[in-house]
């Protein structure tokens, strides 16, 4: 890897931790099409995790108890049994006709609560929890981009933005470490991807100051709508990279 790669990863690094530090989502999601013009994304995606999963602990020593347990209790069951076929897909899927069926998805459920502010008829249940969770699971250990199913569920409760934030961080705390595990076992980890993860720290720490202070000025109201913009332009990006 270049000087100049390295660099530019490293801003990627910086503005996806910033985004996930304020919303509690969105580091692969900014993260993996940028990067895909600089590394493969077998490198991208364990390194992700691993950062991510390093920003948890941080946030999650710090704001444990405004999670909501119950519902993170459930979510982690259903991402921990989808992370087997989510290394699977990453070691021997094609990525492209997954992730362009995703981005299409999240682009419709973003306009479409952007347009249709009335409360939707479905209601988080266990049935939810569980098949969403799933979902996460796969796509977030096959190619870091778990986000928008629980972000569509986490739309579907009246979470305030700290408890939005705790809980998804929850969450990928407690399926961070089976995904690390998955890579490991795939023979994901190499020397590159340990080196990348080492120096993406400082940007990582830099990125969870910043985007704490950003979660800290956002009411309710203006932290969901942050949240379907942010979501929609990924799965625009996600869409034409």
């Amino acid at each position: 890897m270049t000087v100049q790669t390295l660099i530019a990863a490293l801003g990627v690094l910086f503005l996806a931790s910033t985004v996930r530090s304020a919303l509690g989502f969105g580091m692969g999601m900014v993260a993996m099409p940028l990067l895909g013009f600089l590394i493969d994304v077998k490198e991208a995606t364990p390194t992700l995790v691993l950062l991510a999963m390093g920003m948890s602990i941080l946030i999650m020593g710090r704001d444990w108890r405004q999670a909501d347990w119950k519902a993170l209790r459930s979510l982690i069951v259903g991402s921990i049994v989808g992370i087997p076929l989510g290394v699977f897909l990453l070691a021997k899927a094609p990525q492209e006709p997954i992730v362009k069926g995703l981005a299409c998805v999240v682009i419709l459920f973003a306009l479409f609560r952007l347009l249709w502010r009335r409360p939707l008829p479905i209601r988080p249940n266990l049935g939810w929890d569980l098949g969403l969770s799933f979902l996460s699971g796969s796509l977030g250990a096959a190619f870091g981009i778990g986000g928008p199913p629980i972000i569509a569920y986490a739309s579907l409760r009246d979470w305030d933005p700290p408890t939005f934030r705790a809980t998804l961080h929850g969450l990928s705390l407690a399926t961070g470490a089976f995904s690390l595990a998955g890579h490991g076992a795939a023979g994901l980890w190499t020397a590159d991807v340990l080196r990348l993860a080492a120096y993406g720290v400082p940007a990582m720490l830099l990125g969870l100051i910043l985007g704490r202070r950003l979660n800290r000025v956002l009411d309710q109201a203006k932290f969901r709508a942050v949240v379907y913009v942010v979501l929609l332009i990924l799965g625009v990006l996600l869409l034409v990279t």
